[in-house]
């Protein structure tokens, strides 16, 4: 380790570390039975290794500011050195060193970027590494350039705040064997199988670049997946694994049938493509694809240029007896989606969907859709219409046609969804209604649990309202760690850094909204916490000590947390501590007293009348 002083090199660093300080005065040697002697002080090399780490110590501590702070001050070091000077007995092989690479940091104690310039034949050619990126550099560039210090060609007095960090030499007759050419045989056969492939897949890579223009990517959903959505969409975009097939644009559309028709082991006959397209709403509907039409058309004019393609791919349930697709009328037919609304569960259920002629009346469909979802036959339903993203619109008129509910704010087209929920609402219900559900999801958000005690707990996320007190938010954690709600205890996520804050009190009368933070640098909103072995409210009525017991053979170490009651006196504490130790009746009093120490001294503690306050 060398330190940096302005205006020093590597020469003069090895002379300032040799040198000896003479301890007289004052400061004389303790030489034990010879007493106070004057003697010299220093550091003395025997010898020198074949590779020379020299770190130069750029951070270091400032007692002033209480912080890790980087040194910018010009340091030379060269491609050659001779360290003969320095040893205490020469070698019988000079301590000559060549440099062989250069470790350099730009930036400040608070962060910045690293690089580092290597001489890989120790013959001065140099490369420099920069993250995944590998170029030839001049010698200049890595040596004279990071020095460090006041740049000469700047009207500003700045200092540079790229330099070098850390430099290793090569000791000029180990060169040979430290650089020497590795065989293949010496090579570990896991690293020859990672570098393989790797090049396999930079391979592929480059292979999908060059393919990009010549292929596409079709996106296959399946029903399955519009079950547990729990919004106003059929899907999650960026959820679902969907299926995925890479298909060369001018490939005709029969080819992407038959792919289908392989994939997924069903005759073309009972299948039918509904691609996905934007509306409007920002909501996302499928629309038919009457492929037979179509059939020698390739795939990018099919998909009007999309890529990927999404495609809602209808199937006939196995058990159908049905030998083909239902016939549909694309001018007189609508594709409808069905949901039930649980307020018992607040859940939204998909109940599957239907093709229907939009001359039929809504009240046509309330028996099929109690069917769908359970309900007795003559169940009265209270229907609503999706209408965009969370947003839905009651159905009042139940004898209306279907063609007039779906078109009176736009023409109507396939895939609507229809929400139904029985008329009769239990009021008693958190939210008893469809309306009350959804106004409650514009306030939900995802916050993340992390286990205050566990350094490496990545924590879990919940679902919430922003409305939620915090008793709704301790029972919903508790409900998920298996844990009383009550022995449960929640600390605030610091502004700007990720670690805990203040503790939250469990009277606390605010909702999550005022718990989380925001602020630009999050997006995760973060809360912690820890089990507890009593009740929150018990705990908070008391304060907690942290204690060291001595045993009365002064050999055995104990560490006590306490709980005292905050009003309590130094005797209170006292009798917790009793609670947690186990006294041997042969020795001792069994009673205990209390110390302090300060200044590596133990002193008097207070008196057991003294509030803990």
């Amino acid at each position: 380790e060398i330190l940096i002083k302005n205006g020093f090199s590597v020469a003069e660093s090895f002379k300032d570390y040799i040198a000896t300080e003479t301890l007289e005065g004052e400061n004389k040697y303790d030489a034990g039975v010879h007493g106070l002697q004057e003697a010299e002080k220093g550091v003395i090399f025997v010898s020198f290794p074949p590779i020379l780490h020299l770190h130069l110590m750029r951070f270091q501590y400032d007692s002033v500011t209480d912080n890790s702070v980087k040194f910018n001050d010009r340091f030379e070091f060269y491609e050659h050195i001779h360290l003969d000077d320095y040893l205490q007995k020469k070698e019988k092989e000079p301590a000559d060193y060549t440099l062989h690479a250069v470790l350099v940091h730009s930036g400040d104690n608070h962060g910045g970027h690293y690089v580092v310039y290597i001489n890989p034949l120790g013959d001065g050619k140099w490369c420099k590494f920069d993250d995944d990126v590998v170029s030839r550099c001049s010698k200049s560039e890595a040596i004279e350039h990071n020095y460090g210090g006041v740049e000469d060609d700047l009207s500003l007095n700045a200092k540079h705040c790229s330099n070098a960090y850390m430099l290793v030499y090569i000791r000029d007759s180990a060169l040979p064997t430290v650089l020497q050419e590795i065989k293949e045989s010496e090579i570990p056969t896991e690293l020859i199988e990672r570098l393989a492939e790797e090049r396999r897949m930079e391979l592929v890579r480059r292979r999908e670049r060059s393919e990009a223009n010549t292929y596409m990517t079709v996106n296959v959903l399946l029903e399955d997946y519009f079950e547990g959505i729990q919004t106003t969409d059929l899907f999650d975009l960026e959820k679902n694994n969907w299926p995925t097939f890479k298909m060369k644009k001018t490939q005709p559309i029969s080819e992407l049938i038959q792919t289908f028709v392989d994939a997924f082991r069903t005759p073309a006959e009972r299948m039918r493509l509904w691609p996905l397209s934007q509306r409007n709403n920002q909501i996302t509907r499928p629309t038919l694809f009457d492929y037979k039409e179509d059939i020698s058309k390739n795939l990018i004019n099919c998909a009007d240029l999309q890529n990927p393609w999404t495609i809602f791919l209808e199937l006939l349930p196995p058990d159908s007896p049905l030998q083909q697709m239902p016939p549909f009328d694309k001018d007189r037919d609508i594709l409808l989606f069905f949901k039930f609304y649980d307020p018992a569960n607040k859940r939204l259920n998909y109940c599957g969907l239907g093709y229907y002629n939009v001359s039929r009346k809504v009240s046509d469909l309330i028996p099929e859709m109690n069917q769908r979802s359970g309900n007795p036959p003559d169940t009265e339903l209270t229907l609503y219409k999706e209408q965009g993203v969370n947003v839905v619109q009651k159905i009042n008129n139940h004898n209306d046609t279907l063609e007039n509910v779906l078109k009176e704010i736009r023409h109507i087209t396939d895939g609507d969804v229809i929400i139904f929920e029985k008329k009769h609402r239990d009021e008693t219900l958190e939210l008893p209604t469809c309306d009350d559900y959804f106004r409650d999801l514009l306030y939900r958000i995802e916050v993340t649990f992390v286990d205050k005690t566990n350094p490496n707990d990545v924590g879990f996320s919940l679902e919430l309202s922003q409305r939620m007190t915090y008793d709704q938010m301790a029972s919903a954690v508790g409900q998920k760690i298996n844990v009383n709600p009550y022995e449960i205890q929640f600390f605030k996520c610091q502004n700007y850094k990720d670690v805990p804050g203040h503790a939250l009190r469990c009277s606390y009368d605010g909702s999550l909204k005022d718990i989380v933070v925001y602020n630009k640098l999050k997006t995760t909103k973060k809360i912690f916490y820890q089990r507890l072995s009593m009740n929150i409210a018990e705990l908070e009525s008391k304060k907690q000590f942290k204690c060291l017991w001595l045993s009365i053979n002064m050999k055995e170490e104990k560490e006590l947390i306490l709980y005292p009651n905050k009003n309590g006196t130094v005797k209170t504490l006292l009798e917790e501590a009793a609670k947690q130790i186990e006294f041997n009746a042969d020795e001792g009093s069994g009673q205990l007293r209390i110390l302090e120490v300060s200044s590596h001294k133990i002193m008097p503690g207070p008196r057991e009348d003294d509030l803990l306050e």
